[in-house]
């Protein structure tokens, strides 16, 4: 009788020890289908950030060739023939699905268009070189020739209608907007974080892009950070634009020589709050960039 007992108890025994452990697998089961499922949130946030970046740079150089269509027949069908490739590059991509693979395909079609459009603004470069240098032949002989001085005339019109695209050719195109939250320790390093409560610095860089037409010049820039109460960050500077008046977070100033130049800030912050964060970059009055980020 008292075997039956003693071996009644180990089957109870070894029974809640197979139910403990079933419920220990179940619940390690779940946690990690959940930590799939937020990281592959994550990643697709991600993804669909890429996404819109490349959409937007392929609209600035479809912009770009729309505003430099000049007259010359040769140099105006392989802009046409740029310009469409874009329109088509755009249109799959807006109809494509989210992965990372067709992202780094339409990214690499990207980088090609916009390669062949600096290699045809360069072309433009020439052509207008070209020009100017047959209106000085022209007017070195208008004294002798009333029919040079009705051509000359021609030509300064037709190099007017040429200066005026290519001033649209020189206006500046921007990349790369990034923004960073960090903590910083009382040893000095600085550690980035995606939490609001432990936020100190917001770092910012952006890229301007090389152009060969543009006038070397020393350029301000204004960053505005504006947090989800619609309250802007750091310094709360206003400054007028003529009837408009802009409010911002910081201000940089760098001098453009026609390069590839990267510019870096950082803004202090404290007592952050959870939620999305908005960040602007303008020229003057003129946004040019734009990003987001989240904080927890």
């Amino acid at each position: 009788m008292e075997n039956e007992q003693l071996s009644n108890n180990l089957i109870n025994k070894s029974f809640k020890t197979v139910i403990v452990i079933l419920i220990l697998v179940l619940l390690s089961g779940l946690f990690y289908v959940y930590k799939r499922a937020d990281r592959s949130k994550s990643v697709i946030v991600t993804l669909q950030n890429q996404k819109a970046y490349t959409l937007k740079e392929l609209r600035l150089s479809e912009s770009k060739l729309n505003k430099v269509m000049v007259n010359n027949n040769n140099l105006s069908k392989q802009l046409a023939t740029e310009r469409a490739k874009l329109k088509k590059l755009i249109a799959e991509y807006q109809k494509a699905d989210v992965t990372e693979s067709l992202n780094l395909k339409f990214q690499k079609k990207s980088q090609d268009l916009q390669n062949n459009v600096f290699f045809l603004m360069k072309e433009l470069d020439r052509y207008k070189k070209k020009a100017d240098s047959t209106s000085v032949a022209l007017v070195t002989t208008k004294k002798t020739n009333d029919n040079l001085l009705s051509k000359n005339s021609d030509l300064k019109t037709q190099n007017k209608s040429l200066n005026t695209k290519i001033e649209g050719a020189a206006v500046l195109s921007y990349l790369d907007f990034k923004i960073t939250p960090y903590k910083l320790r009382n040893s000095g390093k600085q550690i980035e974080t995606d939490k609001a409560s432990r936020a100190d610095l917001l770092k910012l860089s952006f890229t301007i892009a090389e152009n060969r037409l543009s006038k070397a010049k020393e350029k301000k820039y204004y960053i505005q950070v504006i947090d989800n109460t619609n309250n802007v960050l750091g310094d709360n500077k206003t400054i007028l634009f003529g009837k408009k008046s802009l409010s911002y977070s910081i201000e940089s100033n760098v001098n453009y020589k026609n390069k590839s130049v990267t510019i870096d800030t950082e803004i202090p912050v404290s007592d952050l709050t959870k939620g999305m964060y908005y960040a602007n970059v303008f020229d003057d009055s003129n946004m040019v960039l734009s990003t987001s980020f989240d904080l927890k």
